[in-house]
């Protein structure tokens, strides 16, 4: 089944925006290539966005919403992640150098095409439709006819649930990380006084 028949659309971000407030814009963030982990899901901070200022029209037409896939289609790491429940009010955008995709959840899950973006095989993929040369660059025409063997929505809903554990995991992980550096640091600060 091709890309563009899982979803329901494929969009550009946005490059029309102000970078100071005038009258009648709307202050938003927009994600950078720095807020798409590899795990799949969005660092939202303000390490990884950059305030700017849109009309309001383009706040219906391009916020991002829960279950959203930002692919990140331009630079050295294309990757894919998902936007959450909690991140979609947050006014998130989308740079141009993202893609938007919807799936169409009657035939597929976010966190499986996510993964799929995301896999080495998924990868290679990609690889193969690089139109660029240091910097990659994967056209939306491109990416819609990519082949993808769609499992059926059963085996997509445990796969998503993994995904979801598996980011878990990974979290408290990086949590118990954080403890132990400061642990050490404050032991050799006061082996050292």
């Amino acid at each position: 089944m091709k890309l563009n028949e899982i979803c329901s659309s494929i969009t550009v971000g946005i490059n029309k925006f102000n970078d100071t407030h005038e009258e009648n814009l709307i202050q938003v963030s927009l994600l950078t290539g720095q807020s798409l982990n590899d795990k799949g899901f969005l660092d939202v901070d303000t390490r990884t966005t950059k305030t700017v200022f849109v009309d309001e029209e383009l706040i219906e037409k391009k916020k991002l919403k829960e279950g959203d896939i930002v692919f990140l289609s331009k630079g050295t790491n294309l990757r894919a992640s998902i936007v959450t429940a909690e991140q979609e009010k947050l006014n998130l955008f989308a740079p141009a150098t993202c893609l938007v995709i919807k799936v169409n959840s009657e035939v597929a899950l976010p966190e499986f095409l996510t993964v799929f973006l995301n896999s080495e095989y998924g990868q290679a993929v990609l690889n193969s439709l690089n139109k660029g040369t240091t910097i990659m660059n994967i056209p939306v025409s491109s990416l819609k006819d990519i082949e993808i063997s769609v499992p059926d929505l059963g085996a997509q809903h445990k796969l998503a649930e993994v995904f979801h554990k598996n980011n878990q995991v990974l979290h408290a992980i990086e949590q118990l990380k954080v403890q132990q550096i400061k642990a050490t640091n404050a032991a050799f600060q006061k082996l050292m006084v």
